[in-house]
């Protein structure tokens, strides 16, 4: 069980917030991440205010029925709670994914109706270790191995998951110490998506020492060597004085590790093109083409998301120059007459 030092380590990295939203779905985790923040507000008698924020989706016939527990579970614990509907006509693909999307706009925009400048969910060590797996199953670099967040910044928002090195049991447990009924989603037991068959075969995985405390262990190492990698590419595309496109020696770029290679001509395009999104097998091979002709001095011509990539040799005393800028229009095919 967790102690209130326990507690306090968990939730003081919000003590400076004004208005905290607490998502609860009404199952064990969000309702335990509820209790455990009252119990931190209370020991502290001073900070945060604390909201409680429900969603129903409408994607069951008796959804409605877990918005009343959660709003008799809240006045329990002192706190206000709001409830959002997801209106309009429900997608018959990718469910899972729409309804996520459909559920953070919702919370986003109650956070800014009542003027939290905080959304507080109840992802949790379980949590972590399959979007970890997912990712790894998918061929994800660093920056995916990190799996969630423990925050991030959403416009005027921070995003909170305090919750993350917290395992599932113990919060049901909070849960069962706390009185309060909790729902089990379905869904979270449906072979259909891929997060319950990896729930499905937790033991199977812990046996080979795939355990949540390892996974969860191996992300939080990635994250920090993701902020690392992330650090270097910044300091050199401003060593560089990079800002729109780059036109300039291309040797200072040779001299780069080819991790950190990548991730510039990645930043670079992404800057030049502001809605790309630049898939990480096509940038690992545009940055493998470029060490090449950088290693051989050869010329080099590429096109990806919309920006062109050119390498010129170095000839005559001219060093070797590299040019990353917005690809021109391409020019419309007329129809023969």
């Amino acid at each position: 069980m967790l102690t209130q030092g326990d507690i306090d380590a968990l939730f003081q990295p919000m003590a400076g917030a004004r208005h905290l939203l607490i998502a609860v779905s009404g199952g064990p985790d969000s309702l335990a991440l509820m209790v455990l923040m009252a119990r931190w507000r209370a020991a502290r008698g001073s900070g945060p205010a604390l909201s409680v924020a429900h969603v129903d989706h409408s994607l069951r016939t008796a959804s409605h029925l877990e918005g009343a527990v959660v709003a008799g579970a809240a006045a329990k614990c002192g706190m206000d709670c709001m409830m959002l509907r997801w209106e309009g006509v429900k997608p018959v693909t990718r469910i899972q994914e729409r309804a996520r999307d459909a559920r953070y706009r919702l919370l986003v925009e109650g956070a800014r109706r009542i003027g939290a400048d905080g959304l507080v969910t109840a992802h949790h060590a379980g949590d972590q270790a399959e979007t970890v797996l997912q990712r790894l199953a998918h061929g994800s670099g660093i920056a995916g191995l990190a799996g969630i967040a423990p925050w991030r910044r959403h416009e005027e928002l921070v995003l909170w998951r305090p919750l993350l090195d917290v395992s599932k049991a113990t919060l049901a447990e909070v849960c069962r110490a706390a009185g309060l009924e909790a729902f089990d989603d379905p869904s979270n037991h449906n072979p259909a998506f891929e997060r319950a068959r990896l729930r499905h075969f937790a033991s199977e995985r812990a046996q080979l020492g795939l355990t949540d405390a390892t996974l969860t262990r191996l992300a939080r190492r990635a994250a920090r060597a993701e902020a690392a990698l992330a650090a270097a590419t910044t300091a050199f595309l401003t060593t560089m004085n990079v800002s729109e496109g780059y036109v300039g020696a291309a040797a200072p770029w040779g001299a780069l590790p080819d991790e950190i290679m990548m991730r510039a001509l990645g930043l670079v395009m992404a800057g030049l093109n502001k809605d790309a999104q630049v898939p990480l097998a096509k940038l690992e091979r545009l940055a493998s083409r470029l060490q090449a002709a950088l290693a051989c001095d050869e010329n080099l011509g590429a096109t990806l998301v919309g920006c062109s990539v050119r390498m010129q040799a170095a000839r005559a005393g001219r060093p070797a120059m590299l040019s990353i800028q917005r690809a021109p229009p391409r020019r419309a095919v007329r129809p023969l007459t």
